[in-house]
């Protein structure tokens, strides 16, 4: 029986592996030890806590080891590969079909957060009417001056992680930049991301999108094979809706 193993990985190979993977976690200086958020929003009380130097991992549930266990395994990828997102495949497979009610929900608050912040521009007419492609559309006199597409992502609750490095946003709305840029070339296009409670929100030039990285993300509730912008927030900024 092994009783010490060591990984031979560091915390900068750590941090990036999991970041590469879509996770977010935070680190005890003191322990040393990771603690990775499961990914499934719907169980946001539940962590792993992660000692990197050792391989040894427990199941936090509130920050408490309540089955006072602990395991063992190689290294961060078997940890988030065979016990974190284990049930990746069989998840993304059988995601949950398309709910109108859900969606018009979230997007009428998303609507209206950003009718809110909109709202103290000048802009003679803010269009938020169901369409087939922008969000809103802002005319100034009668030109389309500014167009908007919102959403809200119900993970982002309370101050954005530190270990959130970058936004994502569906490759699908690549129909969007490319109509913008066709269609309404001199008109600005802004992505906003709102918080959970629609109090904070993201504010994302459409230009960085053209620019940015494309790749897939990891969770559970997205679609293998399913791709994203990866927007580094250094290239964003919050705003407050009032």
């Amino acid at each position: 029986m092994i009783w010490k193993y060591r990984t031979e990985q560091d915390k900068e190979h750590v941090e990036n592996y999991l970041t590469d993977k879509g996770l977010s976690f935070s680190f005890d200086e003191r322990l040393p030890a990771f603690y990775i958020d499961d990914p499934d929003p719907n169980k946001h009380y539940i962590a792993y806590q992660y000692y990197y130097t050792t391989g040894r991992w427990g199941v936090m549930y509130n920050k408490r080891n309540k089955n006072r266990k602990h395991y063992m395994c190689r290294d961060v990828e078997t940890l988030v590969n065979k016990y974190i997102l284990k049930d990746q495949d069989e998840v993304s497979d059988m995601r949950k079909p398309f709910d109108k009610s859900v969606y018009d929900e979230a997007d009428k608050a998303a609507k209206d957060a950003a009718f809110k912040f909109i709202s103290t521009m000048n802009y003679t007419t803010v269009d938020t009417t169901e369409r087939k492609d922008f969000d809103i559309v802002c005319k100034a006199r009668t030109e389309i001056h500014h167009l908007y597409e919102v959403e809200v992502k119900y993970a982002w609750k309370g101050e954005w992680p530190e270990s959130w490095t970058e936004i994502r946003i569906p490759h699908r709305k690549k129909r969007l930049l490319d109509k913008w840029k066709k269609e309404y070339p001199n008109a600005l296009f802004t992505f906003m991301v709102f918080r959970n409670d629609c109090k904070k929100a993201w504010h994302i030039d459409a230009n960085i999108l053209l620019d940015c990285e494309v790749k897939e993300a990891y969770n559970r509730n997205i679609a293998k094979g399913e791709k994203f912008f990866h927007i580094p927030v250094k290239d964003a900024y919050i705003v407050d809706i009032e």
